[in-house]
């Protein structure tokens, strides 16, 4: 939820001012900086996935987007009841996802990063569907690391994979 992100930023801000106040200004002004890059990319979203024709995200792994399609006014699906690391969904479950993908007309299913997406392939497989890892942002490959990825670039890499995949504008 970017609306959380702002709020975020906002709280490790002040506490950086706090502990360094002589740098206040310093924490604060670039708060106030990503803070619009937040909101940009926030209206981003709102903008594209109104004209969504579907409002459904597919998920074929631990769905970590909760807030994030709530906030946008889309559901989403997923095969797995927790976010254990270690669960394992029902073969009904992922039963069931499939014929709800195929009942929709999406054409995609995501996944989730850094680990392997046996189910989300199994769906594929089944349904014809195309894989697509749509990143949370709490994982980042040691690649990701070097190649100097932020937070932002996650963002909207999903906003243009979500935009396909829902069919959006």
């Amino acid at each position: 939820d970017l609306g959380h992100v702002q709020t975020m930023v906002d709280t490790i801000a002040r506490a950086f001012a706090k502990k360094d106040p002589a740098n206040k200004d310093f924490y604060l002004n670039n708060a106030a900086a990503y803070k619009a890059k937040v909101a940009e990319l926030d209206s981003r979203f709102y903008s594209a996935l109104s004209t969504a024709k579907h409002k459904s995200i597919i998920y074929g792994g631990h769905f970590a987007f909760g807030y994030f399609a709530k906030r946008y006014g889309l559901t989403h699906e997923s095969p797995y009841e927790g976010f254990a690391p270690n669960a394992e969904p029902s073969p009904k479950a992922i039963a069931e996802l499939i014929q709800s993908l195929r009942a929709s007309g999406q054409k995609y299913i995501y996944y989730e990063e850094l680990i392997d997406p046996k189910v989300a392939r199994i769906i594929s497989e089944e349904t014809g569907a195309t894989l697509e890892l749509l990143h949370g942002a709490h994982n980042v490959s040691k690649k990701e690391l070097k190649a100097g990825i932020t937070y932002l670039d996650i963002m909207n890499d999903n906003l243009e994979k979500l935009k396909v995949g829902l069919e959006a504008q």
